[in-house]
């Protein structure tokens, strides 16, 4: 069989085996019909039934010297890239997302332009909003030469108004003194009272007795504005009346719809059903009717063996610790009792002692401190003990009753006060 002669490479002349397509050297196509499909022969597409699909033709190698090193002691020339020809696999494609972009229309894309510019005027809104809400909220609090970043720092309240009262009285036998008024837009030490405007009460409070107070302000105090509307207490410092031996300051704050006129205004201390404390809020009011009205009379009588002295009888709106019921009042009374017999006395207060005013004959309250036994030669000693009366009475008379055995006669000392 005879063999085909071997040829050069008409580019680089690079010797070439017979059949080889490509300059191995220089990779220049030496046939004119390298780049058509490779044909099945007859025989060869016999043994392959129903082959209709033919395969691409091998894409050439690239040009000698890509990413190969030559052998030792070989000098490979420069590659020759002139004529080569990248495969159709290596050449960029075309973007086919323009074709996509122009199968838009110009007014869905100016549609969605202006959606987008109107989400985005929203947005920025949106954060100058939080952002100014925020900065609002952080205040600067600056100490000498040092200042710090404070949240919810409270708004600054203009100081109040104050009006001087000075006015004395005794409720519930405890002594209160009205020292002033003040009004303003909130107090520091008042959380919980809420109103354009507060009345503030400032108090003085003595318990001088031996019982302590059973009062609520919430209960007995009101605030009369000038209109005649009654406000109740928001909030009170101390809420009850002092214990026994307490002195103490206190306070009283009245929510009031908008700023008044605190001298026509009157603090009013007592219950509905009490005889009731009207405290005019000017300065050094006349509280002279309220006062406790006392005479000494020292008149004297036998009974019992003893002789029985009245030492001084008040009218006064409290006794016992309470507070006089409406229309009523306090007549109490102190008396020493001397025994310069030779006989013990032994006797309840509530038994024998009455307050007589017209047709009514009052027994003495319970807690009273009239001595229950007197021995023999004792002298000096002596009591207290309240009645309640009709209020505007003026004319009394103390009443020792009889016995009822007739051993011991009935005894009576008058008096009165105006």
């Amino acid at each position: 069989m005879a063999q085909n002669p071997a040829r050069s490479c008409p580019n680089c002349h690079a010797v070439m085996p017979p059949n080889q397509r490509f300059c191995s050297n220089c990779g220049a196509v030496v046939e004119g019909n390298a780049y058509r499909p490779t044909e099945l022969t007859p025989n060869s597409a016999g043994s392959i039934p129903n082959m209709e699909t033919r395969r691409e033709a091998t894409p050439p190698p690239p040009p000698q010297g890509f990413g190969q090193a030559p052998f030792p002691g070989q000098q490979m020339p420069p590659p020759n890239y002139q004529g080569y020809q990248a495969p159709v696999y290596t050449k960029p494609q075309k973007d086919s997302s323009k074709g996509v972009l122009g199968q838009i229309g110009c007014g869905v894309l100016a549609v969605i332009l202006v959606v987008l510019a109107l989400c985005g005027g929203a947005g920025f809104f949106a954060y100058h909003y939080i952002t100014s809400a925020a900065n609002n909220r952080v205040a600067t609090v600056t100490t000498g030469n040092t200042s710090s970043n404070v949240n919810d720092v409270t708004p600054t309240v203009a100081p109040p108004v104050t009006s001087p009262v000075n006015a004395a009285l005794i409720y519930a036998d405890v002594n209160i003194t009205v020292v002033d008024a003040k009004q303003g837009g909130g107090f520091a030490d008042d959380t919980s009272t809420s109103s354009p405007s507060i009345v503030r009460i400032d108090l003085k409070e003595e318990n001088k007795t031996t019982h302590s107070s059973s009062y609520y302000y919430g209960d007995m105090s009101r605030l009369l504005l000038p209109d005649g509307t009654s406000v109740k207490p928001g909030n009170t410092q101390v809420l009850t009346g002092p214990d026994t031996t307490i002195s103490r300051t206190n306070w009283i704050d009245f929510p009031v719809p908008s700023k008044i006129d605190v001298a026509k205004a009157t603090l009013v201390l007592g219950k509905a059903d009490e005889e009731q404390i009207n405290v005019p809020l000017t300065s050094n009011p006349d509280m002279s009717k309220y006062q406790p009205k006392t005479v000494t009379p020292g008149k004297t009588t036998t009974y019992s063996g003893m002789t029985w002295t009245l030492v001084s009888a008040s009218k006064q709106l409290s006794g016992d610790n309470q507070q006089a019921p409406q229309g009523q009042v306090y007549i109490v009374m102190t008396l020493k009792i001397d025994n310069n017999s030779a006989n013990d006395f032994r006797g309840y207060p509530g038994d024998y002692i009455r307050l007589q005013t017209g047709s009514t004959k009052a027994t003495p309250d319970s807690d009273n401190t009239i001595p229950t036994s007197v021995s023999a030669g004792q002298t000096n000693q002596s009591g207290t003990c309240a009645f309640l009366v009709p209020q505007g009475s003026t004319s009394f008379t103390l009443l020792l009753l009889a016995d009822s055995t007739g051993t011991v006669q009935q005894a009576s000392i008058p008096f009165q006060i105006q």
